[in-house]
């Protein structure tokens, strides 16, 4: 299994693959929550029809691909555990709006170093807010959902 050890081979990975590649965060091992194949919705206690996940390939055509990796891959940070990176079929959308894939398939792992220089990058960007003692990443000019000052660079 391929681990990523650097932020720069994570950009390069998930923009050069020809399908889109997700991420999720996992308390467990990554194999077996993939061949689990499904969350569940803590909400409801229900399980959804597959695993959750954000996706993580920025569009072709976006003009700040590390920004946009930065912010997906700390989408469910505060969930806990550690991310890896995924492949499937899209079919459905999760309580919380994020893609629901089915089929999925374990592409790769991610270092802690590359979490710890996503941080970094995301700080220096300006595309973080703290409240709570806590670093979330949110997009320039939308509201921190936590304090809603607005973010800005």
């Amino acid at each position: 299994m391929r681990t990523i050890k650097c932020f720069d081979d994570l950009v390069a990975f998930v923009t050069s693959r020809p399908e889109p590649v997700y991420v999720r965060w996992t308390r467990e091992d990554p194999k077996r929550d993939v061949r689990r194949g499904r969350s569940l919705n803590h909400q409801t206690g229900h399980y959804e029809t597959g695993l959750s996940v954000e996706r993580i390939s920025p569009a072709p055509d976006d003009p700040a691909p590390r920004a946009y990796v930065v912010q997906q891959l700390f989408s469910y940070l505060a969930l806990g555990g550690h991310p890896y990176l995924l492949t499937g079929e899209e079919v459905g959308t999760g309580s919380d709006g994020e893609p629901v894939l089915a089929n999925p398939a374990l592409v790769a792992l991610l270092s802690p170093a590359v979490i710890a220089e996503a941080r970094t990058l995301s700080w220096e960007t300006g595309e973080v807010c703290r409240h709570d003692g806590r670093r979330e990443v949110y997009t320039t000019g939308t509201y921190c959902c936590q304090c809603n000052s607005v973010i800005a660079r």
